[in-house]
């Protein structure tokens, strides 16, 4: 939560905050390090100054100790007092017993039964020193001392610490300011630049240099950046020019290669095909009037004619139909490839009822296509499903959905996999007349249509084993 709030500040706060926190935290160490450095220090010279009035008082009761003059001692405990730490000093007999002691100077207090370890606890300095006469120890003299102006001298040096702490962080954010105008000044100018060139303002726009280290090498380079840009998309901008204008070319070739298109469709079938119909009228004609005068070798002859014309007005026808195909317009929508399969496989069995065919459909195969056109594709696809499982002892034809596309399968005569790449080519077949009739136009037709839609299709097949269409069409 914190690292999301810091990221939307501004560059020179996050600048003004590094440099006063960089600063705060190496004082405050710094502080904390000598203030426990001092207080360890103090501690150490008020034990070795209680140590030594210690053995000073102790050397000096030497004699009263050992004749038990208690006012001696006492007067000797009374000098203590001097030393504004000392709260308490009491004198032990050789039994443990008290003989004397000094009046508490801040609050009332009695000598301990026992004296205590020395060091610091309790929140005061302990201290027992032994009394030895003659190498033996005849008492022992126990000193306390309260620890306020141990505490007095920290509060000091942490309210001097703190003070300079408050200065230098002030100092500090001062400097900041100034050091973040040293850097963010730079970006904003280069910020300021490139919202001018976004916003259009001018081409000649370029970031102002005001510094010479590594901003100013950044603003060098934006500014190199700049004019490659702008050089590169003057360049696009010629070539977008010649490209519309080779478009436009391209495109008034175009229409007139359409309307030469449409002038010879309109050539092939009115002006190709009537001389067709008249060939193949005279030749029955001739058959009908003439045939008994003729020998069989001149009816075949003129059947063959009429066979040739028939199937010359049947190519043009085709070759119409494909061009046709490649100039209507796509309506995307919707399609139910299965029902349009029912469909074209009913009308099959209605034409050819006495044939026993085994067929598939998987229910709801949905694409995207253009209604009519996709009909063409799955009338030519199914009708030669039909027409190559005709010598098939159990013919079986399947149409299903997998992944992205759909199929349609049969078990007929198949092909050989090697003349693959002549499959969707116009005319182009790979089983003779005298096997099944055809044009060799519907796959083409077919592969047509589905590259107008943006899609795929293939084949797979083996002679005699049947062959499988995949078309695959873009969801739009």
């Amino acid at each position: 939560m914190l690292l999301k709030r810091l990221n939307r500040l501004h560059i020179k706060q996050k600048l003004i905050l590094i440099i006063t926190a960089s600063t705060l935290s190496g004082l405050l160490l710094m502080i904390v390090g000598l203030t426990t450095y001092q207080q360890t220090a103090y501690r150490d010279q008020m034990q070795r100054e209680i140590r030594i009035l210690a053995e000073v008082i102790s050397d000096r009761s030497n004699a009263a100790i050992l004749f038990g003059d208690t006012e001696l001692l006492t007067e000797n405990l009374t000098s203590m007092r001097l030393h504004q730490a000392i709260i308490l000093a009491c004198i032990y007999d050789e039994h443990g017993e008290v003989i004397a002691s000094s009046a508490p100077r801040y609050r009332p207090a009695t000598c301990p039964k026992h004296t205590a370890a020395n060091g610091f606890y309790d929140n005061a300095l302990h201290w027992t020193q032994p009394i030895v006469v003659d190498g033996e120890v005849m008492g022992r003299l126990y000193v306390k001392s309260h620890l306020q102006l141990l505490q007095e001298e920290y509060n000091r040096y942490l309210f001097i610490g703190l003070s300079i702490t408050a200065l230098a962080v002030l100092g500090s954010f001062i400097v900041a300011l100034f050091v973040q105008r040293l850097i963010s000044s730079p970006i904003l100018n280069l910020a300021h630049t490139a919202k001018a060139i976004a916003n259009n303002e001018g081409d000649n726009i370029r970031a102002s240099k005001t510094t010479d280290d590594e901003i100013g090498e950044m603003v060098d380079a934006f500014n190199l950046m700049l004019d490659v840009i702008q050089s590169r998309e003057r360049e696009l901008k010629e070539h977008q020019d010649n490209l519309e204008k080779t478009v436009d070319e391209r495109t008034r070739k175009l229409k007139i290669a359409n309307q030469e298109l449409e002038a010879f469709s309109y050539s092939v079938s009115h002006d190709l095909k009537a001389p067709l119909r008249a060939l193949d009228g005279f030749s029955q004609a001739i058959i009908e009037d003439y045939g008994d005068q003729l020998d069989p070798l001149g009816q075949n002859y003129l059947n063959r004619i009429r066979s040739a014309s028939q199937r010359m007005e049947k190519l043009i026808e085709s070759m119409l139909y494909l061009s046709r195909i490649g100039r209507q317009n796509i309506n995307i929508k919707e399609v139910n490839i299965s029902h349009i399969s029912y469909k074209v496989l009913s009308l099959l069995h209605e034409g050819d009822p006495n044939r026993d065919i085994h067929t598939e459909v998987e229910p709801d195969i949905i694409v995207d296509a253009d209604q009519a056109l996709i009909e063409i594709v799955l009338n030519n696809l199914i009708g030669n499903a039909w027409k190559y499982t005709l010598k098939t002892e159990k013919p079986e034809i399947e149409i299903r959905k997998e992944q992205d596309y759909f199929y349609v399968r049969d078990n007929g005569a198949g092909f050989d996999m090697t003349y693959a790449n002549k499959l969707f080519g116009a005319f182009q077949r790979l089983h003779k007349d005298q096997e099944f009739e055809g044009t060799g136009i519907g796959l083409a037709t077919v592969a047509r249509i589905v590259h107008r839609h943006g899609g795929e299709i293939w084949a797979t097949a083996e002679p005699d084993k049947g062959a499988t269409f995949y078309v695959r069409l873009p969801k739009q």
